[in-house]
């Protein structure tokens, strides 16, 4: 089964990287090389049949120095196979792997104005007992919405920014 437009090969790929590291720290290694392969400039090295994949991989022992030996080697295996364009792909079924396991979440809280640190956690909170999982919100500060709330984790929706109440008291003729 594949996850929205994460392609089956990435799945894999993740997949076999989850069983075989410790995932918390993995899922750090990934997102910081992802981070430094997604220069364009890099993004153009890697993709270029000029530079054998043997120099591609020696030139990335230095960006990967600190990254451990397994997952350096995935990062070589890649190569090998020609699809460091997957990793944003891996990167993002690792984490969606990683939540599963541990019963947790990923969602935005769009605002016009900053959420008190009591207000965020109040929030998450209730979402958690909602959900049932454990919830992570990323604030998003619009200066579009006018008032209240949009709140997005997962397939659950809750809207009540004033931009919506207005459209719908308007579709309503009142």
């Amino acid at each position: 089964m594949s996850y929205g437009h994460i392609s089956e090969r990435a799945e894999v790929y993740a997949r076999t990287l989850f069983e075989l590291t410790p995932q918390e720290e993995t899922l750090k290694h990934i997102q910081r090389v992802k981070r430094a392969l997604a220069d364009s400039q890099v993004e153009d090295f890697l993709n270029t049949p000029l530079i054998s994949r043997e120099q591609k991989k020696e030139i990335l022992k230095s960006v990967l120095k600190d990254v451990p030996e397994l997952e350096r080697n995935f990062i070589f295996l890649l190569v090998d196979r020609g699809v460091t364009g997957l990793l944003g792909e891996i990167g993002e079924m690792f984490q969606k792997l990683l939540d599963d396991k541990l019963s947790r979440i990923h969602g935005e809280v769009v605002s016009p104005q900053p959420l008190s640190p009591g207000e965020k956690t109040t929030l998450e909170t209730g979402l958690e007992k909602y959900l049932k999982k454990k919830v992570s919100l990323e604030e998003i500060i619009s200066s579009t919405h006018i008032g209240g709330l949009y709140v997005k984790v997962g397939d659950f929706v809750f809207n009540d920014t004033l931009d919506f109440h207005l459209k719908t008291f308007q579709n309503t003729g009142g």
